[in-house]
């Protein structure tokens, strides 16, 4: 059976749904959530998953992540009989049947690389809003983008007897909280063959960058006194968290154009008139790669340990046991989505600086480390950056919401491209491997035993009179080898 890619059929799926998802996405927009706590965004997705005919796995792994699944499968290579797993609906309500092409065996990757042995296309979801700012960082459109896309493959795929399996798989806490990073642990990706994630922005990139990232709390404990009768017998913990600002401020003058430090000071005291002994910060360091975020690491610790010395406050702090890692974009994929994005009528940026445009970071660059990834940037029709007023505003608006169903349609087109024909995914395949030959990067569980082989060493001097400064030591993320 010849392989069709039937462009017109996932336009109108997805121009059908379009309102209903409008309507989707102002809910999430108009109730934002933060990270783990999307208690009305997984209801009202998994319910509209569950309407639209998907399997779906509630809580799954997270109490607000979850799991639908679409698998159409052959009952027996031996004959042209199929079955589907779910139960299929069309747009208009009817019910139908899928089939598989003749030879299902010549869908499945014998690469003992790939994470799975199924022609399996993954379709992300990420529902959580920023703190204060709502969706300023647009998770609302992100979301029913890849709710279009999955609607559009599953009426293809049923229609044209493909087989394989299409997951809707919702991530909580993205912003802060990498629950991707908890699905990895729990192996959830071990049976996809590739993922995909639209994301807003103020331009159409295909392969936006994303750094590596880290995040570390420092915590300075000092002793609390009279600040106007007696402050000579006090330790000053805000004074140690201002030296440990000011010395990162001072540090950035030597770092790369590539490395960034950004930090709050989260705790500083509860009364001007009190010498506060305890304040607290946060921090979050990027890097293009793991290699030299480790360096960085060491560098944003000694600034850590001069502040307590100086103040002779004690210091802890913790580095987060979840590091994000650098986003690979699967040439292969973006190649494809890149000119199917043109023949609908997108507009990709040539610009260089935008091209190099750091987009912060995201646990999708560790889900892209498993598997082939394409996560392209897409313009919502603003001149503002995500988290900010302008961006939360701009991600409610009629013409984002347009721009999300256009990606959608280029996502379906590129998924469908990949999904039947083999030498594509062969291709998608080799350049993955490629990838992970070049970084070095062994595709293992993240886990605390695996990040324990390479240690930070810091000289642990005193830090004042009486006091040693302590600090969790952590470990590098450049050999996860077990």
């Amino acid at each position: 059976m010849e392989c069709v890619i039937d462009r017109e059929l996932m336009i109108t799926v997805i121009d059908e749904y379009a309102d209903i998802l409008r309507d989707l996405s102002l809910s999430l927009w108009g109730k934002p959530e933060t990270s783990f706590k999307e208690i009305f965004a997984h209801k009202l997705i998994t319910e509209f998953l569950e309407n639209q005919g998907f399997s779906v796995e509630k809580h799954y792994v997270c109490p607000t992540g979850f799991k639908a699944e679409l698998l159409i499968a052959n009952n027996d290579k031996d004959n042209d009989e199929s079955i589907v797993l779910n139960e299929i609906t069309d747009s208009n309500g009817t019910a139908g049947i899928g089939k598989t092409i003749h030879n299902v065996n010549d869908l499945k990757i014998s690469d003992d690389e790939s994470s799975s042995s199924e022609n399996s296309v993954c379709l992300i979801c990420e529902y959580d809003a920023l703190p204060e700012l709502g969706h300023a960082t647009g998770h609302n459109l992100g979301t029913v983008a890849s709710l279009a896309a999955a609607l559009a493959l599953k009426a293809h795929m049923n229609k044209y007897s493909i087989a394989g399996k299409v997951t809707v798989l919702g991530t909580p806490g993205e912003d802060g909280g990498s629950g991707k990073i908890d699905m990895i642990n729990a192996g959830v990706f071990d049976d996809i063959t590739f993922c995909m994630l639209p994301t807003p922005m103020h331009l159409n990139i295909v392969c936006p960058v994303n750094s590596s990232l880290l995040i570390v709390t420092v915590r300075y404990e000092g002793k609390s006194a009279h600040a106007s009768a007696s402050p000579w017998e006090g330790k000053n913990a805000l004074d140690a968290a201002v030296a440990c600002y000011t010395n990162i401020s001072l540090l950035r003058q030597q770092l790369k154009p590539t490395w960034t430090v950004n930090g709050i000071i989260s705790k500083g005291g509860v009364q001007a008139n009190i010498i506060p002994d305890l304040a607290e910060l946060q921090f979050y360091l990027r890097a293009p790669d793991e290699k030299e975020l480790v360096i960085l690491q060491q560098k944003v610790a000694a600034c850590f340990h001069a502040a307590a010395k100086a103040t002779g406050c004690e210091l802890h702090y913790d580095f987060r046991d979840k590091p994000v890692y650098s986003l690979w974009h699967n040439p292969i994929l973006a190649d494809a989505y890149a000119g199917i994005g043109l023949e609908f009528g997108m507009e990709f940026t040539d610009d260089l600086d935008s091209l190099i445009y750091q987009c912060g970071s995201s646990d999708m660059g560790n889900v892209s480390h498993l598997v082939p990834c394409l996560c392209p940037a897409f313009d919502i029709l603003t001149n503002a950056s995500r988290n900010t007023t302008e961006f939360q505003v701009a991600a409610g608006t009629q013409e984002a919401h347009e721009k999300s169903m256009t990606v959608a349609k280029v996502l379906a087109t590129t998924a469908t491209q990949v999904m039947t024909n083999l030498e594509l995914r062969k291709q998608m395949m080799e350049t993955f491997k490629q990838q992970k030959i070049a970084s070095r990067q062994p595709r293992n569980k993240l886990t605390s035993s695996s990040l324990s082989d390479i240690r930070i060493s810091l000289s642990r001097g005193r830090a004042g009179s009486d006091k040693s400064a302590t600090g969790t030591h952590v470990s590098s993320m450049t050999d996860l080898s077990s």
